[in-house]
């Protein structure tokens, strides 16, 4: 529109997108107003001016005699917030005071955001700037504490049963953690006296030394704010220890972790290698028994976030360390009623995890400050077994069951910003649910004196949104 004389602007102004190409942030349009005398005056309001959900139409009035339009990105319309989680609308915010002045890759990816369609696309694409990699963090670690915890409580109870000497138990089934490996877990252990060539044919009896190997599968399942993910735990746990007494036994342990967790469907992915020295001990009476861990490890990550969207394919990696600290005591007392040993039982595991603070490289790189973690997690409950023997063959099926709270703060959240600068954004984890329940059941087959043979079954369950389960086969040979 063109005036002669002077124009004055108010009321509302239309405009129609035609659709086709999207145009780039920040394009010049012609101007859809021009008077020789001057423009004065601005539009009221403005109807059609939405190009994409990210991108629109802006009149501009710094020129004296015209008003034209200018493509103008807004990350935090109203109509775009009101669809996105928690955690989207975090990105949106921290991203909305950049992404008109943005230069470079950053520009480049706020491009091709700009050419998605829906809301739907928009959230997606804003859920790939997320730190992704902390979800899982809590999970593997505390996941590397319960086994190695659990191989030295379980040391410690053939230790009160009165094992001695050199067992493996569980080796065979560390293959398993291939990332490409489809067979079951399946355990297989050994055990013997002495160590034909390695220990002398006549071992000191108050020493004895020990191999534990084992795996838990399970998966975190989706929630509103958070994709799920899929996880794979295993732990390597050797020690050695001395009975100082008739009723007191104490060792070190030395452990080495293994984890990896596929994060999304793009392919993400966070692996976990790391190493556990620590001590443990018992304490017990006929029945009565007491023990004891404390334990320190360092963990290594290797972090693989794919950024994946229409017209976005890339990686962002990182390899962040940390440390964690665990200490873990445990009660009970085993009643004998024939056949049957029953038992109540009470345990506590405190875990203290820390992982350092780090900047992603190779695409749109985020530098995520340090995260710790603290879980005080108790448990009480039940475990039996009942003997049937036949000549030299004894049978021992057993049963447990486990009632668990976590009292701590287990999934805090992560912060981060942008490498190429940016407002801090919080990145808040779904926390999971702090009660649930252990249970499992098993048979153990003592075909002679010197051959054992064990299948046992553990399922976590009362979560609804985590789930993790274990089997284990094993065979144990005693010389």
């Amino acid at each position: 529109m063109q005036a002669q004389g002077s124009a004055t602007l108010d009321g509302t102004l239309e405009i129609l997108w035609q659709g086709g190409a999207i145009p780039h942030n920040k394009t010049v349009f012609g101007a859809i107003i021009s008077a020789a005398g001057g423009v004065s005056g601005r539009f009221a309001d403005l109807l059609g001016s939405k190009i994409s959900p990210t991108l629109f139409f802006r009149p501009q009035y710094d020129r004296a005699t015209e008003v034209y339009l200018l493509t103008w990105r807004d990350y935090a319309t109203s109509d775009l917030v009101s669809s996105l989680t928690g955690n989207q609308r975090a990105i949106s915010q921290m991203l909305n005071p950049l992404v008109n002045s943005a230069r470079g890759d950053l520009d480049t990816v706020l491009d091709k955001i700009d050419n998605l369609t829906t809301n739907v696309q928009v959230a997606a694409a804003f859920d790939q700037f997320s730190p992704i990699a902390g979800v899982a963090y809590t999970n593997m670690t505390s996941g590397m504490a319960s086994l190695q915890t659990g191989n030295a409580s379980s040391r410690l109870g053939d230790l009160r049963a009165g094992v001695q000497g050199f067992s493996f138990q569980g080796l065979e089934n560390l293959e398993y953690l291939g990332a490409n490996s489809s067979r079951p877990p399946f355990f297989l252990a050994s055990n013997s006296d002495d160590l034909p060539g390695m220990i002398s044919g006549e071992p000191d009896p108050r020493w004895g030394f020990f191999v534990k190997g084992n795996i838990v599968q399970g998966d975190q399942k989706d929630t509103v704010e958070q994709p799920g993910y899929d996880f794979r735990n295993g732990v390597l746990t050797l020690g050695t220890d001395y009975r100082f007494s008739e009723r007191f036994v104490g060792g070190v342990l030395f452990g080495m972790n293994a984890a990896k967790s596929w994060i999304n469907d793009a392919g993400s992915t966070v692996k976990l290698d790391g190493y556990t020295l620590g001590i443990y001990g018992t304490y017990f009476g006929e029945a009565f028994y007491i023990d004891g861990q404390v334990g320190y490890g360092w963990n290594r990550f290797d972090n693989s976030r794919r950024i994946v969207f229409p017209g976005i394919d890339r990686t962002a990696t990182a390899s962040p360390a940390g440390g964690q600290t665990t200490a873990y005591g445990g009660t009970g007392y085993d009643f004998q009623l024939g056949s049957w040993v029953i038992g109540p039982a009470l345990t506590f595991q405190y875990l203290s995890l820390g992982v350092n603070g780090y900047t992603e490289a190779d695409s749109l790189n985020l530098q995520v400050d340090r995260k710790t973690t603290e879980s005080y997690q108790g448990s009480a409950g039940v475990k039996g077994s009942w003997t049937w023997k036949q000549d030299k063959l004894k049978v021992v099926p057993h049963l447990w069951a486990f009632y668990r709270h976590e009292f701590g703060n287990v999934n805090p959240a992560t912060m981060a910003t942008l490498a190429q600068g940016s407002s801090a954004f919080t990145m808040e984890s779904v926390a999971p649910e702090r009660n649930y329940f252990n249970v499992g059941t098993g048979v153990t087959v003592h075909w002679s004196d010197n051959v054992m043979a064990y299948l046992n079954y553990d399922a976590q369950l009362g979560q609804s949104s985590y789930r993790a389960q274990s089997i284990s086969l094993g065979l144990r040979l005693q010389l």
